[in-house]
């Protein structure tokens, strides 16, 4: 790498740290030095950065300035101050250009088909212990004397008459869709694009809880086990089974996956695969490597990790083949890389699910500052080059 793009990639990097608000003191005056004397290249990272905040919330423009004002070391010096200007200058530039700058569109649609990719949205179908199976989502409900399920929500009552311990359902989320599942325990498990889990209706008292992912990424927050009798929770994957007393965690299992990463929010929890058991604590990650079984403990961001439950898809350095390969699970569409290369671009941002797949997509054409990428749709498929 020449010592341009080191230094290019540098500067992106610790305007990216910044925004995350994960800057040195020795990192700011660096970054404050290079956007003084690289103005240019620093707005339009800048008009990116804000825009994925943007995306993300309401945001207030006064409290933009103050931050950026506080985050900058202040000298009477007039240069120094001079920089502290032209700061807030290209903040204020890029939340005025804000969303009609990523509409001016370079992702190529072919002509004779119109766009048939879609956001996904709140669908699964629930498989009773009888074998039926039940559409859910959109304006399908269903309700029996064990559970209520809404467009978005299945409840297990926690005072249902059933004698039944031994039924279990199964609840599969397809491509394009996302739901909600709250156990008779009170346990709250919230399922990605394309996962499928397995779960008794109703617990044995003191007995051992115990719900199986088949496949895919869910989010647990499980009921202490204080309230449960003293009953351990437990979740079965290929590979690895995680003992829980109470506590939020999500598992990512896709079957493509290589490994199976389980990331520990707030609580405790073992991970045990094969011979080995570590216990994972908040704000790590257990790695659990399928054709070996060995386990790798890493200190993780945990608002990157769980991002998608709360409606947001966050990638830090990650390979553009991950990142096209997570969104065709949401939006359900099929895709083709050209160039080989192309599936080792590393793109970070913070992105609705909510957006259209030609926002997004253009999006990662913007920050392609050696505009190599490109992307073409036509109907449900997307070619790479």
């Amino acid at each position: 790498m020449n010592r341009y793009k080191y230094m290019e990639k540098k500067f992106k990097n610790l305007i990216i740290k910044y925004f995350k608000t994960k800057l040195s003191v020795n990192e700011q005056k660096e970054l404050d030095n290079m956007a003084h004397k690289n103005h240019q290249i620093f707005k339009g990272y800048v008009k990116i950065n804000y825009y994925l905040s943007l995306t993300m919330s309401e945001f207030d423009l006064q409290k933009g300035k103050d931050k950026i004002i506080k985050r900058i070391q202040i000298t009477k010096r007039k240069d120094k101050v001079l920089r502290v200007r032209k700061l807030i200058i290209a903040a204020s530039i890029a939340l005025l250009i804000g969303f009609s700058y990523f509409n001016d569109f370079s992702v190529n649609q072919s002509p004779k088909s119109s766009v048939s990719i879609s956001p996904g949205t709140n669908k699964a179908i629930l498989t009773l212990d009888n074998g039926d199976q039940i559409v859910l989502g959109n304006k399908d409900q269903y309700e029996n004397e064990i559970l209520k399920s809404n467009q978005n929500e299945i409840l297990y009552s926690n005072n249902s008459k059933s004698s039944d311990d031994k039924a279990f359902n199964i609840l599969s989320v397809p491509r394009g869709g996302q739901f909600r599942l709250t156990l008779q325990d009170g346990t709250k498990i919230f399922l990605n694009s394309g996962s499928k889990i397995k779960y008794p209706v109703k617990f044995k008292k003191g007995e051992k809880r115990e719900v199986e992912l088949y496949y895919g990424e869910a989010y647990f927050d499980v009921s202490d086990s204080k309230i449960n009798n003293g009953s351990e929770f437990n979740v079965i994957t290929k590979s690895q089974v995680i003992r829980v007393l109470g506590t939020k965690f999500n598992i990512k299992a896709y079957s493509v996956d290589k490994f199976i990463a389980t990331t520990l929010v707030e609580g405790k929890i073992k991970v045990r695969s094969g011979a080995s058991e570590f216990n994972v604590k908040p704000n790590q990650q257990s790695l659990v490597k399928l054709d070996t079984n060995n386990i790798q403990i890493l200190e993780v961001d945990i608002q990157t990790q769980i991002a998608w439950i709360n409606g947001l898809f966050s990638f830090e350095e990650e390979s553009l083949e991950s990142i096209i390969l997570t969104l065709s699970r949401w939006y359900n569409f099929e895709y083709i890389f050209e160039e080989e290369k192309s599936k080792n671009y590393l793109f970070t941002g913070t992105l609705e699910r909510t957006k259209s797949i030609k926002d997004i997509l253009s999006l990662i054409e913007k920050t392609n500052s050696s505009n190599e990428i490109k992307f073409k749709i036509n109907k449900n498929k997307i070619t790479i080059n």
